[in-house]
């Protein structure tokens, strides 16, 4: 009986990875401090929150923080500005779906209101944007550099509106950026003291929002808890 004889071995490919261009690394670095800034902000608050820590957060020595941020005000900036430019991207899109969802109105505006819902209950967010709001009275001298980010949020903000009233035939009583604006308040304002105490539920809290929510963008839609 003749063995079979074996086969040449399968040599395993080597995938060979290309090596990461500078502006890659220092994108990574960025995203990766923010990303620990966002941690220790909310923990700490601005004032009280160290550049050692994030750096080491981040997995980074102090001097690889100057390397990619002027200041802890800058890293600040930077943070509110990837959360903004974020939420945003989900609005755009989240808008330009509206008119392609095979439902019924009602079903629709639900679905807008509890994304609305979605976004605006985040603890830490909520914390970190009370703390932005403060940071800027007590820092008014960068001002001018939030000016541009915040107008680029409303405006955002309130063409995404437009489109959400539209799409479910409502009539609001308020400009869609004063309905923006007043939602983004009551909802930080009320996820802080729910995190503070317990006088709300959770549950009483997201029906609050529910009828803050139909009452400023006008519509008549029976309310889904």
């Amino acid at each position: 009986m003749i063995e079979p004889q074996p086969g040449p071995i399968a040599k395993k490919k080597t995938v060979k990875h290309e090596p990461k261009t500078q502006a890659e690394r220092a994108a990574e670095s960025r995203a990766r401090l923010i990303e620990a800034a966002e941690k220790i902000f909310a923990r700490d608050g601005f004032q009280a929150a160290k550049l050692e820590e994030i750096a080491s957060e981040a997995g980074y020595t102090r001097g690889a923080f100057y390397a990619n941020f002027e200041s802890k005000e800058e890293l600040f900036i930077a943070l509110i500005g990837h959360e903004t430019e974020r939420r945003m991207a989900i609005a755009r899109h989240f808008a330009s779906n509206l008119t392609s969802v095979p439902s019924s109105r009602t079903a629709r505006y639900q679905a807008l209101r509890a994304g609305y819902l979605r976004s605006m209950i985040h603890r830490t967010w909520n914390v970190l944007f009370i703390e932005f709001k403060l940071f800027v009275l007590r820092h008014p001298e960068l001002k001018s550099k939030v000016t541009e980010m915040q107008t680029k949020a409303f405006a955002t903000m309130a063409e995404t509106l437009e489109q959400v009233f539209a799409s479910s035939n409502s009539k609001p009583p308020v400009s869609p950026l004063a309905a923006g604006m007043a939602l983004g308040a009551l909802a930080n304002t009320l996820g802080i003291d729910l995190i503070i105490g317990d006088a709300l539920s959770q549950k009483e809290m997201e029906k609050i929002l529910n009828v803050f929510y139909d009452a400023l963008t006008g519509n008549s839609v029976q309310r889904g808890g």
